[in-house]
């Protein structure tokens, strides 16, 4: 969860483009590429991975072109100048940086559910039942459940329980279900084991419009048998059944999706349901997948109510697609170094490890 003001800059998995080191901030908006990030001066001039450092810029911004065609007219020559819209971060002030950290993309993973073979005595006519209890639908207002169901014929094994299951969990259509169908999928027929893997949810994986932000199925299941006496018992196993729970990884699109959506509300979207909704169109790349740059810094400020200066914290998150291109050198490389080069020069000086490209 973000605990400070957050802003953050995204950039495409491209080269970098004619901007070069020293440059204005003039030259910068006139030839940003669109998704092209950079990191300026203090004097709004590019910076010089070779010569600046914190002594000769003690605070700098991070620059993002957007697709947005705009013209201005310059002051002294009168000429109309066409720039493209870019996106500033607040500055950030050396002697005020706190944390700077870095994380490459690690890929998501759904929960897991593995039953290895049955080991009790198989007769036909025996009901096996396979519940699955969901704890991800905070809606609800009880457990939901899906039950599978499958009678034993003369001469199946353990395998062929497994199949009849897995034939089930293909075919259930649903009532409460995202898109109809299951939550989970089972492994392969013919498997030796019952694997259960929790599904992508569409409403928050289908768009980068999703209103809903990023969750995953999570669930408990439980193999059982129904006895002469109407009862459920738990099916005799070779082993306990094992699970693997869901993790989120680090810069999935989105994941990067929701910080972006978040930004957006201190830029004055507050509005993202009810009718009229006028939104910025989003810049995270479906299928996206970011490395990842956070800063977390402090800035002075006056408020209305008071003369003296205040101090808020700040995080200025940078996210880099690095899947959906095929650049010559990433331009998230030479944003990183520049980073590493100003952040090891500060008072305090700040390091981490490299990011994977």
């Amino acid at each position: 969860m973000l605990k400070r003001v957050n802003e953050i800059l995204i950039g495409k998995d491209i080269d970098r483009g004619t901007i070069a080191a020293g440059d204005s901030v003039e030259t910068v908006m006139a030839n940003i590429l669109f998704g092209e990030v950079a990191v300026l001066t203090q004097d709004m001039v590019v910076f010089d991975n070779t010569t600046d450092d914190y002594s000769t810029t003690p605070t700098i911004y991070v620059v993002e072109g957007t697709d947005e065609d705009r013209e201005y007219v310059n002051s002294i020559s009168g000429a109309t100048i066409p720039v493209k819209r870019i996106i500033l971060s607040s500055p950030i002030d050396g002697d005020r940086v706190r944390t700077y950290t870095k994380n490459s993309y690690v890929a998501k993973t759904e929960q897991t559910v593995s039953f290895p073979a049955i080991t009790q005595t198989i007769t036909s006519g025996t009901e096996f039942v396979l519940r699955v209890v969901y704890k991800d639908m905070i809606e609800h207002p009880g457990q939901y459940t899906e039950t599978y169901r499958y009678i034993t014929k003369i001469g199946d094994a353990s395998v062929d329980i497994f199949d009849g299951l897995r034939k089930e969990i293909m075919k259930y259509k649903g009532t409460l279900t995202t898109k109809s169908g299951a939550r989970v999928t089972g492994n392969v027929l013919g498997s030796a084991t019952l694997d259960l893997t929790g599904k992508l949810i569409p409403e928050c994986t289908g768009s980068v419009k999703n209103i809903d932000e990023l969750s995953q199925v999570h669930f408990e299941a439980f193999l059982n048998y129904v006895d002469n006496d109407n009862q459920w018992n738990e099916v005799e196993l070779s082993a306990p059944k094992t699970y693997v729970m869901a993790t989120r990884g680090y810069g999935s699109w989105e994941l990067i999706r929701d910080v972006e959506k978040h930004a957006q509300s201190y830029r004055g979207v507050d509005n993202r349901i009810w009718f009229p909704i006028a939104l910025p169109e989003i810049r995270v790349q479906k299928h996206g997948q970011y490395n990842t740059i956070v800063i977390e810094h402090q800035r002075d400020y006056k408020s209305a109510d008071n003369q003296y200066s205040k101090e808020t914290d700040l995080s200025t998150i940078l996210a880099f697609e690095k899947a959906l291109g095929a650049p010559t050198t990433h331009q998230g490389t030479l944003v990183e170094a520049d980073l590493d080069k100003w952040m090891a020069s500060l008072p305090a000086a700040k390091s981490d490890t490299a990011l994977t490209w």
